[in-house]
């Protein structure tokens, strides 16, 4: 019976900004375990020196807990990470589909859109803005800072407070948050 690998780090469905090794066990007799590492945004695989067109299968160190360094990756790309194990009786696994996780380094942006930067208005019933991913997540969540320039305090979300706070908007890429 060939052993069995997992791959517990890059998460399946995880987003990264920095990644430097993958990780993972194997159960079993397990003799080695190889990785295999696929840019699947520009359809490539990692070779252990550069991308190529053809899937690798490179040496992890350990057995039952493994490592693996992983090789620059590109912001806004997709990858798809391998495992698999062969035993001391050269029985080898069938890979899994593998883990697909996302590498992105780039900030999200957002903006408001009202109120207009240096406007002044006596009612205001929200604070709206966008906001944006280019490096290829999801924006999870807009965080707002409300300041009053008069008294230098922050919105808490129920009261003014000393010192920094910060609220959630409701929504990512079109967002609002109700006037304090």
């Amino acid at each position: 019976t060939a052993p069995a690998s997992v791959i517990t780090t890059p998460a399946n469905s995880g987003n990264y900004n920095s990644l430097a090794t993958m990780s993972g066990t194997s159960s079993g007799d397990t003799s080695s375990v190889q990785i295999s590492l696929k840019n699947s945004t520009d359809t490539t695989y990692w070779n252990g020196a550069t991308w190529g067109a053809v899937e690798t299968w490179l040496s992890a160190t350990g057995t039952s807990a493994w490592t693996f360094t992983m090789p620059a990756l590109t912001s806004g790309k997709t990858y798809l990470a391998k495992s698999k194990a062969t035993d001391t009786a050269a029985n080898v696994e069938t890979p899994s589909a593998g883990n697909s996780f996302n590498y992105d380094t780039a900030a999200p942006s957002s903006t408001v859109t009202a109120p207009t930067n240096g406007s002044y208005t006596n009612s205001l019933p929200n604070i709206t803005g966008t906001g944006s991913d280019t490096g290829g997540s999801t924006l999870d969540r807009v965080e707002l800072v409300i300041k009053n320039l008069v008294s230098g305090d922050y919105w808490s979300g129920s009261a003014w407070v000393v010192g920094l706070s910060t609220v959630n908007a409701t929504g990512t890429s079109a967002w609002t948050y109700a006037n304090p």
